[in-house]
């Protein structure tokens, strides 16, 4: 979790209090069941409206390749009507008094001790992914 906490500085001699808005943010990463599979159901809430969402997901059996390149409002991905475990989680943390933001990497159909592995010498590109999406998210922050 990242919270961003007030700043205090000076400006010409005057002591000025500068209050940055506190987001906390939640990293999911995984495999089919982190990706979703699921396409009906959604109804759209006014609390996705409020969550930060930014996404990395690919699925094996259809090769679609599904990635923001900003942060959007909570909803299933575009290409596909998909979602996972995202919106729940979401609208929970809205319930609960959060601010969040949700930095989502998924593959289907991978594997956990090689395509996730950071250790393996080959093979780990999962792994890199959600690094990389991951810095990518916290920088717009």
């Amino acid at each position: 979790m990242v919270r961003l906490l007030a700043v205090y500085g000076l400006f010409a001699g005057t002591a000025c209090v500068v209050h940055a808005e506190i987001i906390d943010v939640f990293l999911l990463a995984g495999q089919s069941n982190m990706a979703g599979f699921v396409n009906t159901g959604y109804t759209h809430d006014t609390r996705d409206d409020i969550v930060r969402y930014f996404y990395h997901t690919e699925y094996n059996f259809n090769n679609v390749q599904a990635k923001s390149t900003t942060f959007t409002s909570l909803a299933p991905i575009e290409t596909t009507g998909f979602y996972g475990p995202e919106i729940m989680l979401g609208r929970a943390l809205i319930d609960g008094g959060l601010n969040p933001a949700i930095v989502k990497v998924s593959f289907g159909g991978t594997s956990l001790n090689t395509a996730w592995n950071s250790r393996a010498s080959s093979g780990n590109t999962w792994w890199q992914n959600w690094k990389d999406a991951t810095a990518t998210a916290l920088s717009q922050l």
